[in-house]
C-alpha cells in the first residue's frame, strides 16, 4: 500500500504548478482514501506450536543388529570334529551309521585359547574352508573361565584377552568380513551373578570390551551366552542391562546343556520380554530333555532337533548344535577329558534320537 501512496505524492509534486492543481490534489486524495479503506491487510503468518518431545523410555531396549543371520543360510560342517575324525578313520565300526548322524551335522567352532597367532590361524583356516557357508564361532577364553571347573583356563589377564579377541577380529577382516555368528563366553554371565559386586562388574567389563572388539563390522552377529541355572529370569535380565553390552544380536541358551526345548523357549521368551532381544537354542543333546541344572555327560539323553529346524519361530532366531555332540563334558566318573570323543555317549545320543 505504501507504493501507491508514494506514487500519488510524486504526482502531486510534479503538478504543483498546474492551474488546476487543487482539483487534481483532491482527486488524488480520494484515490488514497479509497485504497486505504478497501485494501486487503497482509496476513500475519501463524506461529507454529513448539513440539512436545516424547517422554523418555524408562526401560530402553538396545537395538539389535540387522536381521536374523540364519534365514537362507547354509551352515558350515566341521570336517575335523572328533566324531567326524573317528568316522573317517574307522569306516567299519559297527555303529558307523549312528555316528554319521552326528558327524554330518554343523556345530559350533570353539575358540578356546592359545596364542594370538594361533587363534588367527584357526579362524582363518575355518573361513577359508567355509566359503559361502555360515560359521558359528564360540568365543571361550575369558580370564578365570569356568571358575575352576572341568573347562577351567582362559587368558591370563584382561589385556591378554582383548588382544586375543583382536586376533579373531583381524582374521575375519582379512577373510573379507564374511557373515559370521559368534557365541560370547559360555557360562560367563552365570558366573558373574555368583560374584560380589566388584567381581561381577569386572566380568561385565571384560564381556563388554570383548564384544566391542568383535562387533566392528555389521556382518558379525553376537549372541551372549545366558546360563539357565536359575529358572527366574529377572536377575539375568537385570544383569544384561547392567552390563551395558551393546550391538548384541541376542542371547544363546542351553549351550552344552540338555534342557528340554520347551523349558528353553519358556525361559527365552521371558528374557526376550524383558530385554527385547531374540535368542538361539542349542538342541544338540536335548532330545530327551534332561533335568534343569544337570549337564555333565548325562546318560539316557538323545540328539535334539537338527540345526535350523527352527528359524524365526516366535522369539527364536534358530536352533543350532553349539556344543559338538559326542564330545565329553569332563573327566568325572571315568569319562574322557572335556572336548575329547566320548564314544559310548555319542552312540547313545544317536541311538535315542527321534529321527
Amino acid at each position: 500500500m505504501s507504493i501507491i501512496n508514494d506514487a500519488v505524492n510524486a504526482i502531486k509534486d510534479i503538478l504543483t504548478d498546474h492551474p488546476k492543481y487543487n482539483e487534481i490534489e483532491a482527486k488524488l486524495d480520494e484515490i488514497i482514501k479509497y485504497q486505504n479503506e478497501h485494501a486487503t491487510p497482509t496476513p500475519t503468518p501463524p506461529v507454529p506450536p513448539t513440539p512436545t518431545p516424547p517422554a523418555p523410555n524408562p526401560n530402553p531396549v538396545p537395538p539389535t543388529p540387522s536381521s536374523n543371520p540364519f534365514v537362507g543360510a547354509e551352515l558350515y560342517v566341521n570336517p575335523n570334529g572328533v566324531v567326524a575324525q573317528f568316522v573317517a578313520n574307522n569306516p567299519n565300526d559297527p555303529n558307523i551309521d549312528l555316528l554319521k548322524k552326528i558327524s554330518t551335522q554343523p556345530t559350533g567352532m570353539w575358540l578356546t585359547g592359545g596364542t594370538e597367532a594361533g587363534v588367527y590361524k584357526q579362524v582363518s583356516d575355518v573361513l577359508k574352508d567355509a566359503v559361502g557357508k555360515l560359521v558359528t564361532f564360540v568365543v571361550y577364553n575369558i580370564p578365570n573361565r569356568d571358575n575352576g571347573g572341568q573347562s577351567s583356563g582362559g587368558a591370563a589377564t584382561p589385556s591378554a584377552y582383548y588382544a586375543w579377541c583382536g586376533s579373531i577380529d583381524s582374521a575375519i577382516k582379512d577373510a573379507g568380513n564374511p557373515k559370521v555368528v559368534l557365541i560370547l563366553e559360555p557360562d560367563a554371565m552365570g558366573f558373574a551373578l555368583q560374584e560380589d559386586t566388584q567381581g561381577k562388574y569386572k566380568r561385565f567389563e571384560m564381556l563388554k570390551i570383548a564384544n566391542d572388539i568383535l562387533t566392528q563390522n555389521p556382518n558379525r552377529f553376537v549372541y551372549l551366552d545366558i546360563a539357565m541355572w536359575n529358572p527366574d529370569t529377572q536377575p539375568m535380565a537385570d544383569a544384561i542391562k547392567a552390563s551395558m553390552i551393546k550391538n548384541l544380536r541376542g542371547f544363546a541358551l542351553n549351550v552344552s546343556g540338555y534342557n528340554a526345548l520347551g523349558a528353553c523357549t519358556q525361559f527365552g521368551d521371558s528374557l526376550t520380554a524383558q530385554t527385547g532381544l531374540p535368542y538361539i537354542v542349542d538342541t544338540g543333546r536335548n532330545g530327551n530333555g534332561g533335568i534343569l541344572g544337570q549337564w555333565e555327560n548325562l546318560t539316557g539323553q538323545a540328539l535334539g532337533l537338527k540345526p535350523l529346524s527352527l528359524i524365526n519361530v516366535a522369539h527364536t532366531d534358530a536352533n543350532l548344535w553349539i556344543k559338538p555332540s559326542g564330545e565329553s563334558d569332563g573327566a568325572d566318573n571315568g569319562a574322557p577329558p572335556a572336548g575329547e570323543l566320548f564314544y559310548d555317549r555319542a552312540v547313545e545320543l544317536a541311538k535315542n534320537s527321534k529321527w
